[in-house]
């Protein structure tokens, strides 16, 4: 009996009444910071990443037209151009690098998105 008695005044001492509004302050609290959008900034402007794209579509273009003109020289045009003497092995590279490139290019969109999901799921 004691024990209860004990256990009794720890409880009505320890613990105070709730305001009549506190849930519903509660509610409107967390229903404002879940209704405000989360903006991220762009690590790289929007100019920049275009700058970025045409320069890689450039150098991709012009690899394409050297491939080209090492597979088929017997093309009009292609007879005209006078290309650097550069090895397969040197354009090899310069592929690889490119393939390279976008691959990190995409995994890296993939992971940040999804760890940017993950984050805001986690707040």
């Amino acid at each position: 009996m004691e024990k209860e008695d004990v256990l009794k005044k720890i409880l009505e001492s320890g613990s105070s009444k709730a305001p009549a509004d506190f849930t519903a302050n509660t509610m409107l609290a967390v229903e404002a910071f879940a209704t405000k959008p989360i903006v991220y900034e762009p690590l790289v402007p929007p100019l920049m990443k275009r700058i970025f794209i045409t320069c890689f579509g450039t150098v991709l273009m012009l690899v394409l037209l050297a491939a080209i003109s090492i597979v088929s020289p017997e093309i009009d045009f292609i007879k005209m151009l006078r290309l650097p003497d550069i090895s397969p092995e040197t354009y090899q590279k310069i592929i690889s690098g490119i393939i390279v490139f976008w691959c990190v290019f995409v995994i890296n969109k993939l992971w940040t998105k999804h760890r940017w999901r993950l984050f805001a799921m986690h707040q």
